[in-house]
C-alpha cells in the first residue's frame, strides 16, 4: 500500500513476489472474496446517511483501510495475470 501522492511502482515486484511465495493468497478464491467483502462493507458504511459523524482522525484511518483493501485486491488480481 502507498499513501496519497506516492507510488508503489518500486515495491510492485516485491508485492507480486510476496503473493507468489504465499500461493494460498492467490489460489484460495476465499482470500480475494474476503478482501472484496471488507472493501464493500467499508464503502457501504461511508454511504450510510444514518451513521453518526466520526472524528476526522477516525475518518482518515477508515479511508486508509479502504485504500489498503483495494490495493490488496489489485495485487492479488495482478499476480494471476502476471
Amino acid at each position: 500500500h502507498f499513501e496519497e501522492g506516492e507510488t508503489n511502482l518500486q515495491r510492485h515486484p516485491q508485492l507480486l513476489d510476496l503473493v507468489r511465495q504465499n500461493r494460498w493468497l492467490e489460489e484460495d478464491p476465499g482470500a480475494m472474496e474476503l478482501i472484496c467483502q471488507i472493501h464493500n462493507l467499508h464503502m457501504k458504511s461511508e454511504e450510510d446517511k444514518g451513521r453518526p459523524p466520526v472524528a476526522p482522525a477516525q475518518e482518515k484511518l477508515e479511508n486508509r483501510f479502504r485504500h489498503m483493501c483495494l490495493s490488496a485486491v489489485n495485487t492479488l488480481a495482478a499476480s494471476k495475470k502476471a
